[in-house]
């Protein structure tokens, strides 16, 4: 891809060409009813359209045919909703009655029938719905008037910059027709309805593309089924092509996107539109397919140079693979430029000059002289003078230029013997280095055995005498260490007993005189007790005893009009005069009739 901060469409317009833009994106049978109304500008975004410029708005394809004044009316949003309604009942039914009849799974069947009809299509992550909404769009300067146009075909406007702009009515007329015509031998009957509008800053065809494929009955679908599948439109498959990218054929995959555009490119720039300076808008994909292939190849010509001279040939760098495929992009397009130049001067004669400039870029860039030597010897007698040294390796400028490869073929084999005579070099020095350092060790281990020969008996005397002193003093420190423990913890162990004896004296003092005054409470309240009880049951024996003796009255009251009215003899006469003389008996109820008589 070109570095130039200017556009792809930019670079046309200055070659006179205009680009044409194909775009998609997913639609779903409920987005049908907002596509319609915004298009009669009923509803949706309206702020980049020309209210003044409506009328130029028209509908050219319904249901894959050519628009005409009768079908311009019809309501596809709801054909197509209506459609898919169908085909969502239908594919239930066959659902149901493939699961009742050929699997024998009622229990599915009914649970299908629950559910309700579904909607007709494949469902993905990445897809809003089976239809697919459209756009072609051309540069909007290719309806600019021309200077011969006449004043009733020029519309007159302002664009988004707030300029007045004149465009072509014949144009809009001529692409909406072109427009039409590539969309219905492309797409076919698969585009359902199609609008050109004329009111927004260029012209432009809104498309609506549906697809309904038939299914062949099968085990779980009785009576088959239909779907909408927008991948059935041959225009905008997924395929495999085989391409030449770098000069060799590789196989690549090319999206139905894709290839719809190229097809819009291949339709406009054919030679029946050739004239109209109509071309494909930037080809993105392709041109991003050709750089990976090109990072890659640099990528594995890097490691094979690097695998073969690990000395010259730099590695492939580590780094995020965004920033190594950029370097690696940067270096392949340098060597292709570098190349070229190559082929360009070769065989060519060249003034000196230029000749002796153009090998001592070759001879730094091999690495043969340093930026330095380059900058030193500016001037060409410098330059010639400085080059005849390399005159018996490598040649004159122009035996260079003749032949780089030559030159670079020597600059390698150069490097190498330097590199080999500075590894021999460092050898025979690291040689040297180990020897004298293996002398060196060798005094040192003998001075050093020596000093210990004649050290060794004083030392093990100090040693043996450090040693006793060091045990009897860890000794006094350990027994100074045990009686100070001991006194510690003697002094402790009184404190404690001091401390549990105190707290018990207390406790016990505290324990004696609660135990008193609950002891004085308790008798109170026990005294305080018995003397109502006593009251109580005085109580309760005088009033059974004045009852008693109420009741002893009556029963011989009774008793005597028992005997004179002749009814002293039943049973309950005599079992009542049984019981008065068992409680007179009673020596309690003798004890409290008496007490009453005394009061």
């Amino acid at each position: 891809m070109s570095d130039s901060r200017e556009s792809y469409s930019d670079r046309m317009r200055a070659q006179g060409k205009y680009c044409l833009a194909l775009g998609f994106d997913t639609m779903g049978f409920g987005d049908l009813d907002g596509f319609m109304v915004h298009g009669e500008r009923l509803g949706g975004n309206l702020k980049h359209v020309d209210p003044t410029r409506r009328h130029l708005n028209r509908v050219v394809i319904v249901m894959g045919e050519k628009a005409t004044e009768q079908t311009k009316t019809l309501d596809v949003a709801a054909l197509i909703q209506e459609e898919a309604m169908l085909a969502a009942v239908r594919n239930m039914n066959s659902n149901t009655a493939g699961l009742r009849t050929n699997m024998r799974k009622p229990t599915k069947a009914k649970a299908v029938r629950r559910a309700g009809p579904q909607p007709p299509c494949y469902r993905t992550k990445t897809s809003s719905g089976p239809l697919r909404e459209g756009v072609l769009a051309l540069h909007r300067d290719w309806f600019l008037a021309d200077e011969d146009c006449p004043r009733k075909d020029r519309i007159r406007f302002l664009n988004d910059k707030g300029m007045w702009v004149e465009h072509d009515r014949r144009k809009y007329h001529l692409f909406a027709e072109i427009g039409t015509r590539f969309l219905l031998e492309t797409f076919g009957e698969a585009v359902v309805f199609a609008r050109f509008d004329g009111d927004e800053q260029a012209g432009h065809i809104h498309f609506v593309l549906a697809c309904a494929v038939e299914e062949k009955p099968s085990h779980r679908y009785a009576q088959g089924r239909t779907m909408f599948v927008p991948s059935a439109i041959p225009a905008i498959r997924d395929r495999t092509e085989t391409q030449v990218i770098n000069g060799k054929e590789v196989e690549v995959e090319i999206t139905g996107y894709e290839n719809a555009q190229n097809l819009a490119g291949q339709f406009f720039e054919g030679p029946e539109f050739a004239h109209l300076n109509i071309v494909r808008a930037e080809p993105k994909s392709a041109l991003i397919r050709e750089a990976e292939m090109m990072a890659e190849g640099e990528r594995t010509r890097m490691q094979d140079e690097h695998e073969v001279e690990p000395l010259f040939a730099d590695p492939v760098p580590d780094g995020a693979p965004n920033a190594v495929r950029q370097f690696l992009l940067q270096r392949a397009k340098a060597r292709q430029d570098a190349e070229k130049l190559i082929s360009e001067k070769k065989g060519r004669t060249v003034r000196s000059g230029p000749a002796q400039g153009w090998a001592l870029d070759y001879l730094e860039a091999l690495g043969v002289i340093t930026p330095e030597d380059r900058k030193v010897h500016s001037t060409r007698r410098a330059q010639a003078e400085f080059l005849a040294t390399f005159q018996s390796t490598f040649g004159t400028p122009e035996e260079m230029m003749a032949d780089p490869d030559l030159v670079a073929d020597r600059a390698v084999d150069l490097a190498r013997k330097k590199i080999a005579e500075v590894a021999a070099q460092a050898a025979e020095e690291r040689a040297r280095e180990d020897a004298r350092a293996a002398a060196v060790r060798d005094a040192d281990d003998f001075l050093e055995r020596v000093a210990m020969g004649t050290q060794r008996t004083q030392e093990g005397l100090d040693a043996r005498a450090a040693l006793e002193a060091k045990l009897a003093e860890e000794k006094f420190l350990a027994e100074a260490d045990r009686k100070a423990a001991d006194e510690a913890a003697r002094a402790e162990r009184d404190r404690l007993i001091a401390e549990a004896k105190e707290e018990a004296s207390g406790i016990v003092g505290s324990a004696k005189t609660e135990a008193q005054a609950i002891v004085v409470e308790a008798l109170t309240e026990a005294k305080s007790i018995l003397t109502r009880a006593r009251r109580k049951a005085d109580e309760w024996l005088t009033m059974a005893a004045e009852k008693a003796s109420h009741w002893l009255n009556v029963g011989a009251v009774v008793k005597t009009l028992a005997k004179v009215t002749g009814f002293g003899s039943r049973p309950e006469i005599l079992e009542a005069d049984a019981a008065a003389e068992a409680l007179k008996a009673d020596p309690d109820f003798q004890r409290v009739r008496q007490k009453d008589q005394a009061r």
